[in-house]
C-alpha cells in the first residue's frame, strides 16, 4: 500500500499569506534556452539530483541545488535548467564542491531569486567531453520548489545510517514531522520521527532532521537500509497536514548512483533477456524468437528456434548463449548464428568451471564449447539411484578443472572431460562434491561425508549429519553437478522428520581439511544447495508455507533470502556476484527490478506502477544490466 497522503506535494492552510501575483524581475539567466527538460529521457546516472534548498545569498533568496556527477573526465559541464515564475527556460553553470567517492563528485548550482519569487521548475544536466548531455529531470516530471512550501525535503544521506533533512515553515510552535519511508516499494512502510535542529538563514523557516539507525525498536522491523529507500516527508501543525512527496512521485535514496544508460530501443512482447560479457544482448519474445543486439545497441539479427524456449544462460568461457528447448540444447554465437544443436536429458544441469562450462546428466558429462557436446561416462551409465529414497537421485559431480566423478559398480569412475582419460577408484559412496584436489562422497544413508584425494587415499570424514536431497519428485529444488565452490563443501543438514530446528541449517566444510567453516540456519525445510555462476550456493525452500523463497549462501556463510513464488523471480547471477531479480510480491503491487551485489546490497532498482510481472525482466553480466519492459529494452553499465 502507498502511504495515504495528498497527490500534490503540499497541502496549504486557508489564510496563509500568498506572494503577490505581479511579475517580478528575477536575475538575468546565464543562457536562455527554449527547450523544456521534460522532452529529454532521464538518465539518472551521469548526473543525479541530491537535494535543493533556499539559501540567503547577497541579502536575498537563492536556489541552491546539489548534484552527484560521474567523474568520467576532468573536463565537464554541470548545470541547471530552470524556469522562474513561468518565464523562459535558462541554463546556469555549476561549481565543483568535493569528491563523493572514487567515481563520483558533488557539484552545486546556485541561482539568485528576486524578492517576491513564487515558483521555480528545474532539472539538472551533465555534459561530458563526448558531447552527450545526460539529465536528471525527476523521471520526466521536473523538480520544483515553491515559496509557499510549508515542508520541503532538502536532502538525504544513506550509508550505515539513514537521515533526511527538512525545511519547515514555523506556522506554529507545536508541530510534529516525520519521514514516511519504505524499503519494500510500499508493500510496508515506517514512520521516522524528525526533530528540530535549529533555524535556517531564512526568517520563519526551521531545519529539521529525521535519523534512523538499524535496530531502532520504534521502527517497523520490515524497514531496512541495505537497499534503496522510497520516502516522503510530512508535518502536522495547527490541525493541518502538509506533505512534500516530490509532487506525487516520492523521493528515493540509494547507496550508489545507478548505472549509466548505454542504449535504449523500442521492443514489444519480450519475456526474457540475456547478456554476454561484451554487452551483446539477447531478447526472447513469442517464446521461441531471439533478437540479437550488438554491444552498441545496433540490431544484428532475429532467430526463430521453432519451439518454446525453456531456459537460456550465457556461458562466459565458451562465449555462447546456451538455449534449452525440451530435450535439446542449442548454442548461439554472439552474432546470432546457431553454433550447434544437441540432444540432452531434460534434467541436465550446468557446472561452471575455472576454464570451461560443463553439462552434467545422469549418464555422464561433457565440456561445452564451439562444438556439440559428447557425453563421457561409463558404458553402463552412472549409478544414480538413491538406496534410501528412490524418489531422489544423486548426479555425477564435476571438479572446476573438468574431472568427472561417477558412481559405478565397485567404486567411482573418474573421467577427464578434456582428454577422455578414465580410471576407477575403489571408493564406497556417492560422489557429492569435487575440487581440483579432493573428491567428497556421501554415505548411502546420507549420514556422513568422506573425502579422498584423486588417487583414492582418504583425507577426512564428517559423521552425525543428515544430508537433505537436492530435489524431490514434485519438482522442488534441483540436482547439483557439484556441492563445492571456492574450496568450501556445503551440506544442508536437515532431518526429514523435522526434529530439532536448531539443526536445520547449511554447514560449510573446508574441502581440504574437513574443518567446519560456518553453520547458518535454513529457517524451514529446503532442497539443495547448488553452486551457481556467482560462486555462491543456492537452495530452494519447499512451498509448504504461503510463498516460496530461495536462499543464497555465500562461501563466507552469510544467507540472503529471495522471494521466488507468487510474482517474484530470480533471473540469474553473474560471475562477479551480481544477482538480477524481480521484487513483485503481488500482481497489483508497485513492483521493482533489482540488482544486488555479491554482498546482497541493492545496487540498482527500477520501480513500476502498472503492468503485469511477466511484462518485465532483467539480466546482468560483467557490469552491465539490461531491462525489458513493455515497449522497450534498455542497457545500462556500471562505471
Amino acid at each position: 500500500m502507498f502511504p495515504i497522503r495528498p497527490a500534490a506535494s503540499v497541502l496549504l492552510v486557508l489564510g496563509l499569506a500568498i506572494a503577490p501575483a505581479c511579475a517580478v524581475d528575477n536575475p538575468a539567466p546565464a543562457t536562455e534556452v527554449a527547450t523544456d527538460p521534460l522532452r529529454f529521457p532521464t538518465a539518472e546516472a551521469g548526473v543525479r539530483f541530491l537535494g535543493s534548498q533556499i539559501v540567503a545569498a547577497a541579502g536575498r533568496d537563492a536556489l541552491a541545488v546539489d548534484v552527484a556527477v560521474r567523474n568520467t573526465s576532468y573536463e565537464k559541464h554541470v548545470g541547471l535548467r530552470a524556469k522562474i515564475d513561468g518565464g523562459a527556460w535558462f541554463d546556469v553553470e555549476g561549481t565543483y564542491l568535493a569528491p563523493i567517492d572514487a567515481r563520483t563528485e558533488r557539484w552545486q548550482i546556485v541561482q539568485p531569486l528576486a524578492p517576491g519569487w513564487r515558483h521555480v521548475d528545474f532539472a539538472v544536466f551533465f555534459r561530458d567531453v563526448d558531447g552527450v548531455t545526460r539529465w536528471d529531470n525527476n523521471r520526466q516530471h521536473d523538480f520544483a520548489i515553491d515559496a509557499s512550501d510549508v515542508v520541503h525535503r532538502t536532502g538525504d544521506q544513506l550509508g550505515a545510517d539513514f537521515a533526511v533533512d527538512l525545511e519547515v515553515r514555523n506556522l506554529a510552535y507545536d508541530k510534529a514531522c516525520w519521514v514516511v519511508a519504505s524499503s519494500t516499494s510500499w508493500v510496508s512502510s515506517a514512520y521516522l520521527t524528525a526533530h528540530y535542529v535549529g533555524p535556517t538563514a531564512r526568517p520563519g523557516v526551521e531545519h529539521w532532521r529525521a535519523e534512523f539507525q538499524p535496530g531502532d525498536p520504534s521502527v517497523a522491523p520490515t524497514f531496512r537500509i541495505d537497499g534503496g529507500i522510497d520516502y516522503a516527508v510530512t508535518c502536522q501543525m495547527n490541525g493541518a497536514t502538509y506533505w512534500d512527496n516530490n509532487h506525487g512521485g516520492d523521493y528515493r535514496a540509494e547507496h550508489a548512483p545507478p548505472p549509466v544508460v548505454r542504449w535504449s530501443r523500442p521492443f514489444n512482447g519480450a519475456q526474457r533477456a540475456a547478456l554476454a560479457a561484451d554487452g551483446t544482448t539477447f531478447v526472447i519474445s513469442s517464446e521461441q524468437w531471439i533478437s540479437v543486439y550488438a554491444p552498441d545497441g545496433s540490431w544484428r539479427r532475429a532467430v526463430d528456434l521453432g519451439a518454446p524456449i525453456s531456459a537460456v544462460e550465457y556461458l562466459p568461457h565458451a562465449n555462447l548463449l546456451l538455449v534449452r528447448i525440451g530435450a535439446s540444447l542449442t548454442a548461439l554465437a554472439l552474432d546470432g548464428n546457431v553454433a550447434w544443436t544437441a540432444p540432452i536429458a531434460p534434467d541436465a544441469v550446468t557446472v561452471y568451471g575455472t576454464t570451461a562450462e560443463y553439462v552434467v546428466t545422469r549418464g555422464g558429462a561433457a565440456m561445452l564449447g564451439a562444438h556439440a557436446p559428447v557425453i563421457l561416462g561409463p558404458p553402463q551409465g552412472c549409478d544414480v539411484d538413491d538406496q534410501v529414497d528412490p524418489d531422489n537421485t544423486t548426479f555425477p559431480v564435476v571438479a572446476p578443472s573438468g574431472r568427472l566423478a561417477c558412481r559405478v559398480a565397485g567404486g567411482v569412475a573418474v573421467f577427464d572431460l578434456a582428454t577422455g582419460a578414465a580410471t576407477t577408484l575403489a571408493i564406497d559412496g556417492y560422489p557429492y562434491a569435487a575440487t581440483d584436489d579432493a573428491l567428497i562422497v556421501r554415505a548411502a544413508d546420507r549420514r556422513a561425508l568422506a573425502a579422498y584425494d584423486w588417487s583414492g587415499n582418504p583425507r577426512w570424514a564428517q559423521a552425525d549429519l543428515y544430508l537433505a536431497p537436492d530435489a524431490s519428485k514434485y519438482g522442488w529444488g534441483r540436482q547439483c553437478g557439484n556441492h563445492a565452490s571456492a574450496g568450501i563443501v556445503i551440506a544442508l543438514d536437515q532431518d526429514p522428520g523435522f526434529g530439532d530446528p536448531a539443526r536445520h541449517g547449511y554447514r560449510g566444510f573446508d574441502a581440504a581439511t574437513g574443518e567446519q567453516r560456518f553453520f547458518a540456519l535454513a529457517g524451514e525445510f529446503a532442497y539443495g544447495a547448488c553452486p551457481d555462476r556467482d560462486g555462491a550456493f543456492w537452495a530452494t525452500h519447499t512451498p509448504y508455507k504461503y510463498g516460496w523463497s530461495a536462499d543464497r549462501i555465500s562461501t563466507r556463510g552469510t544467507v540472503a533470502s529471495y522471494p521466488v513464488a507468487i510474482s517474484s523471480r530470480v533471473f540469474g547471477a553473474s560471475r562477479d556476484g551480481a544477482v538480477a531479480r524481480r521484487d513483485w510480491m503481488y500482481a497489483m503491487d508497485r513492483g521493482r527490478l533489482v540488482v544486488d551485489d555479491a554482498f546482497d546490497r541493492e545496487i540498482f532498482s527500477r520501480g513500476y506502477f502498472s503492468g503485469k510481472p511477466d511484462d518485465v525482466a532483467i539480466a546482468v553480466e560483467n557490469g552491465r544490466v539490461v531491462v525489458v519492459e513493455p515497449g522497450g529494452i534498455t542497457q545500462y553499465a556500471f562505471e
